[in-house]
Protein backbone atom coordinates (compact mmCIF):
# COMPACT_ATOMS: atom_id res chain seq x y z
CA UNK A 1 0.00 0.00 0.00
CA UNK A 2 2.64 2.53 1.02
CA UNK A 3 4.94 1.51 -1.82
CA UNK A 4 2.16 2.00 -4.34
CA UNK A 5 1.23 5.46 -3.02
CA UNK A 6 4.91 6.42 -2.90
CA UNK A 7 5.28 5.33 -6.54
CA UNK A 8 2.12 7.26 -7.43
CA UNK A 9 3.51 10.36 -5.74
CA UNK A 10 6.74 9.96 -7.69
CA UNK A 11 4.84 9.63 -10.98
CA UNK A 12 2.78 12.74 -10.18
CA UNK A 13 5.97 14.60 -9.25
CA UNK A 14 7.68 13.59 -12.50
CA UNK A 15 4.69 14.51 -14.66
CA UNK A 16 4.30 17.91 -13.00
CA UNK A 17 8.01 18.63 -13.33
CA UNK A 18 8.03 17.47 -16.94
CA UNK A 19 5.02 19.64 -17.76
CA UNK A 20 6.66 22.70 -16.18
CA UNK A 21 9.96 22.03 -17.99
CA UNK A 22 8.23 21.61 -21.37
CA UNK A 23 6.05 24.68 -20.81
CA UNK A 24 8.99 26.84 -19.77
CA UNK A 25 11.08 25.67 -22.75
CA UNK A 26 8.24 26.64 -25.10
CA UNK A 27 7.91 30.02 -23.34
CA UNK A 28 11.63 30.62 -22.81
CA UNK A 29 11.45 34.07 -24.43
CA UNK A 30 9.03 35.23 -21.70
CA UNK A 31 11.34 34.27 -18.87
CA UNK A 32 10.12 30.69 -18.53
CA UNK A 33 13.44 29.54 -17.09
CA UNK A 34 12.51 31.24 -13.81
CA UNK A 35 9.53 28.91 -13.48
CA UNK A 36 11.87 25.91 -13.30
CA UNK A 37 13.86 27.62 -10.56
CA UNK A 38 10.67 28.43 -8.63
CA UNK A 39 8.59 25.29 -9.09
CA UNK A 40 11.18 22.51 -9.07
CA UNK A 41 12.15 22.97 -5.38
CA UNK A 42 8.45 23.35 -4.57
CA UNK A 43 7.54 19.94 -6.04
CA UNK A 44 10.71 18.39 -4.65
CA UNK A 45 9.81 19.63 -1.18
CA UNK A 46 6.22 18.40 -1.56
CA UNK A 47 7.42 14.92 -2.51
CA UNK A 48 9.96 14.82 0.32
CA UNK A 49 7.29 15.88 2.81
CA UNK A 50 5.01 13.14 1.51
CA UNK A 51 7.72 10.52 1.91
CA UNK A 52 8.49 11.70 5.45
CA UNK A 53 4.80 11.62 6.35
CA UNK A 54 4.47 8.03 5.09
CA UNK A 55 7.66 7.02 6.90
CA UNK A 56 6.41 8.53 10.15
CA UNK A 57 3.04 6.82 9.78
CA UNK A 58 4.67 3.45 9.16
CA UNK A 59 6.96 3.74 12.17
CA UNK A 60 4.21 5.00 14.48
CA UNK A 61 2.20 1.77 14.11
Amino acid sequence: MSRRSSFLGFVIFLSCTGYIVIWSISNIDRGGEYLIVMFFPLFLGWYAARLLEEWGYRHKK
